[in-house]
């Protein structure tokens, strides 16, 4: 069949269109396969209303993290560059909401689980999941709760999005803790997204999700901070992902997401026959490795 000719491709190409027209997601992950049906796909971004908070990067950090970290900006003979801005430059209060693992490849109790959040609950579940308590990731999550909350950031208490992946299985479950309009904390766990390689019908989706909702508000409300931006309020939606994970890293880093907010991103491919991982990042400023290399 022919990717047009299913159900889904109309649908999911119409809410990547959607996504591409709001002004500010936030933080978001996709998860799912490519259209070949070989590769799991995870992503993740990261932007910012003011080129303050866009002074942000991710980067690999070893071969299970990618870490996301502060950025500042360097003038030298005129011009302008970027260098990592080392941790304890960084407001203290600020610090656990800028620099965090987003996403972690983990091996433990049987299971092969790649984390994907937006936050440092990406450390939580590991130590959850690595825990001989737990002998499934799904437990593992619960264990944690009580830990997880919104963001300390008034007037918005950012959602924390998560995005648990079952590699051996192909199960991807996702889950969200936000702030209601009432003031009460809630998780919500959304049923799991299920994921056949054998099934070309099947390939070329993923479901996403994100911290904020700006679809039709005028650029003038998003920036208004006086005001809470609108959290996430759908279940995770599909979208259309084609191609390797370069093409598909491209796609989102100069097509889809918003070029005056995005400020970084990372895709990880897993080949499903050969468990080989692959880590790509894009990061919206170029990023010197230090003022002696300018």
């Amino acid at each position: 069949m022919k990717p047009e000719n299913n159900k889904n491709f109309n649908i999911a190409i119409s809410n990547l269109r959607t996504l591409s027209k709001d002004p500010y997601p936030g933080r978001g992950l996709f998860i799912g396969l490519n259209d070949t049906g070989e590769e799991l796909i995870a992503g993740y971004f990261i932007g910012g209303r003011s080129e303050g908070s866009q002074l942000r990067m991710l980067k690999e950090v070893d071969d299970t993290t990618i870490r996301t970290r502060a950025i500042k900006k360097v003038e030298k003979n005129g011009e302008t560059y970027y260098i990592e801005k080392p941790d304890e430059e960084v407001d203290p209060v600020q610090r656990p909401l800028i620099i965090y693992n987003a996403m972690k490849y983990v091996e433990a109790n049987g299971n092969k689980i790649l984390l994907v959040t937006n936050g440092d609950q990406t450390d939580a579940i590991h130590n959850a999941i690595i825990s001989p308590e737990n002998k499934h990731y799904y437990n593992a999550y619960l264990s944690v709760k009580n830990s997880l909350l919104d963001e300390n950031d008034a007037p918005n208490f950012t959602s924390r999005i998560v995005g648990i992946t079952d590699l051996n299985n192909l199960k991807a479950f996702t889950s969200i803790i936000k702030k209601e309009d009432s003031g009460e904390t809630k998780r919500l766990i959304y049923d799991p997204f299920i994921m056949r390689s054998g099934n070309k019908d099947e390939a070329g989706y993923a479901i996403c999700f994100h911290t904020y909702e700006n679809f039709g508000r005028s650029p003038a409300d998003v920036q208004d901070k006086e005001k809470r931006l609108p959290p996430f309020k759908r279940v995770p939606y599909l979208i259309r992902i084609e191609g390797s994970a370069q093409d598909i890293l491209n796609k989102f880093s100069k097509e889809v997401l918003n070029p005056e907010t995005y400020a970084a991103m990372v895709v990880q491919s897993y080949k499903i026959k050969t468990g080989e991982r692959t880590v790509l990042t894009h990061n919206k400023r170029e990023i010197r490795d230090s003022i002696s290399t300018l």
